[in-house]
């Protein structure tokens, strides 16, 4: 019986998951101590002792290259811009290691088990902290020149009207992030409840995520021509 055990690191809690022969049998998380890397490798090892698996899978934000096992940048977690997992993972655990960007891996995810399942051209747009994005074309994941392809977060839809354009991209106007500090609210459900009971304000910052999503969904219409386009991340909900 063949085991992968897979981490999701996220900026909140490292997710994780221990599939055995394609089949998920183990689930949980733990909070993610951001100003620890460390720390976080270590529960990180401390799971791989516990479930012995033969492989591991690593789902990470940022620019994280699955050719030399390196977190490029992009992560918010101390020490892991630039960590070379890959040789953490053989050196630490005596295990093979896969390693790719988060949105990357929600749209192979979603092509191999979910809703992308049966698409030739798959967009997958993640609403988080930034939008993030990945395409699955022909059954491949296409990630572009520097693994930079679907990066929709970067996407300009409104123009550029400011002297600090990279807080005029698509992750300033259609992020929970975004949202939330905007409404000043520290929860997304909240904004949705609000605006649900009539709240005016909260309203017409949900349209505006909403409109900014609308555009960048045109857009990658009419530059990928997708057959299927998802929109995940908790706020989907």
């Amino acid at each position: 019986m063949e085991s992968i055990l897979c981490f999701d690191i996220g900026g909140t809690r490292v997710k994780y998951g221990l599939f055995q022969d394609r089949v998920l049998t183990e689930s949980g998380s733990f909070r993610t101590d951001r100003s620890q890397g460390l720390r976080v490798l270590q529960s990180m090892k401390d799971l791989v002792s516990r479930y012995e698996p033969d492989a591991l899978s690593v789902s990470s934000p940022g620019f994280a290259d699955n050719s030399d096992g390196i977190i490029h940048s992009g992560n918010v977690i101390e020490g892991f811009n630039g960590l070379n997992l890959r040789s953490w993972a053989r050196e630490e655990c005596n295990l093979p290691l896969a390693l790719e960007n988060d949105a990357n891996c929600a749209a192979l995810a979603e092509y191999a088990m979910g809703a992308g399942q049966g698409s030739k051209a798959l967009a997958v747009i993640t609403l988080g902290t930034g939008v993030g994005g990945g395409l699955v074309l022909d059954g491949k994941l296409w990630a572009g020149n520097h693994r930079m392809a679907g990066e929709f977060g970067f996407l300009f839809i409104h123009g550029i009207h400011t002297d600090r354009p990279e807080d005029e991209i698509l992750s300033g106007h259609a992020s929970t992030r975004a949202l939330c500090e905007v409404c000043q609210e520290p929860d997304g459900k909240i904004i949705f409840e609000k605006a649900a009971a009539g709240d005016a304000r909260m309203q017409q910052a949900l349209d505006h995520l909403l409109d900014s999503l609308a555009m960048a969904v045109y857009n990658i219409a009419y530059t990928v021509a997708p057959d299927t386009v998802l929109i995940g991340g908790a706020v989907s909900a």
